[in-house]
């Protein structure tokens, strides 16, 4: 155990190092730069002295491999940046975005877990019937739909059509208050962040249900005169744990990545938005920030997701 967790700390550290580096390269070769924002609509006026000054003084003279190396030393240290549009520490920023983030990852995380293993055993259990086929035509369609698209159609149906629920925002701007207010507010962005995991889940859960319920011990229960439901509780579902649990653990990871697009749809005070303004800015520190934040966490449900199924699943050895 000691040794596996070692090599994938190792390769985890290494693909986080390549998601910086390529990150910073692509934020470096793209035109314009901060010094040119802060400059703003005078930028194009002023003397190319002025500007050139201003890039010196920030360090954009120099090349963005150079510039990488002194962000990753101060990164490691704990020293996120400073956010110069924004006017406040890089940290302070990400941290006030993640718990809006967090707050709409979990309103969707636990729907789509309960709903789609629900349904991936229910259709498991149920080959070729009717129940069968259409969870599984669901599942391709949820799985199918952009979730931007899937955002806009929700907003134009429930929020404009039928005023039913605000179309944006984590609170009402004119009232704001109570977990009613931010509960109205979470709907229709959880729903529609909670589509792809739920079909992915469902959809990988009946597979893994539908291989079990033909394996030779469950064949031996039912032979025994167990009731339907006691084999698959006592059986079916004990063996099929591990194979949900590394499902449902990855799904997070997406979940979380996911949210991105579904924040700036529904206009949600999260990282999303963040993101969308460092780049517009070109704030290479608050972008670095939020791009490594979502790579870690996705790394670190892989990891959890492993360490996890290889726990619960006596087959799998770990070297």
């Amino acid at each position: 155990m000691g040794r596996f967790l070692a090599r994938r700390l190792a390769v985890t550290l290494l693909v986080l190092w390549g998601i910086s580096a390529l990150t910073y390269m692509l934020v470096a070769i793209l035109p314009g730069d901060l010094a040119s924002e802060l400059l703003g609509v005078w930028a194009n006026s002023r003397s190319p002295e002025v500007l050139e000054q201003l890039r010196e003084e920030m360090g954009l003279n120099r090349p963005w491999y150079e510039r990488y190396v002194v962000w990753l030393g101060d990164f490691v240290r704990g020293d996120f940046g400073y956010g110069v549009i924004y006017r406040a520490p890089v940290a302070e920023l990400v941290w006030d975005a993640l718990k809006n983030t967090l707050v709409l990852a979990v309103a969707a995380f636990v729907p789509s877990t309960a709903l789609g293993v629900g349904a991936g055993v229910f259709a498991g259990t149920r080959p070729n019937s009717l129940a069968d086929r259409s969870i599984t035509t669901l599942s391709v369609l949820a799985a199918s739909v952009p979730q931007y698209w899937l955002g806009l159609m929700l907003i134009a149906l429930f929020a404009l059509h039928l005023d039913w629920l605000p179309a944006a925002g984590m609170w009402d701007t004119r009232n704001p208050g109570g977990l009613r207010d931010l509960g109205l507010h979470l709907i229709l962005p959880a729903l529609t962040l909670a589509a792809v995991p739920t079909a992915v889940i469902s959809r990988l859960v009946r597979s893994a249900m539908i291989e079990v319920m033909q394996q030779d011990y469950i064949r031996t229960a039912r032979a025994k005169g167990l009731h339907e439901r006691a084999v698959i509780r006592r059986h079916a579902a004990r063996n099929i744990a591990p194979t949900a649990i590394n499902i449902v653990t990855l799904q997070f990871g997406y979940l979380i990545s996911g949210t991105i697009f579904v924040e700036v749809v529904f206009a949600w005070p999260g990282l999303g938005g963040l993101l969308l303004g460092a780049v517009a800015s070109r704030e290479t520190a608050a972008i670095l920030a939020i791009t490594m934040l979502v790579a870690a966490t996705f790394v670190l449900m892989t990891l959890i997701a492993d360490v996890a199924q290889s726990l619960l699943d006596p087959r799998v050895r770990l070297e």
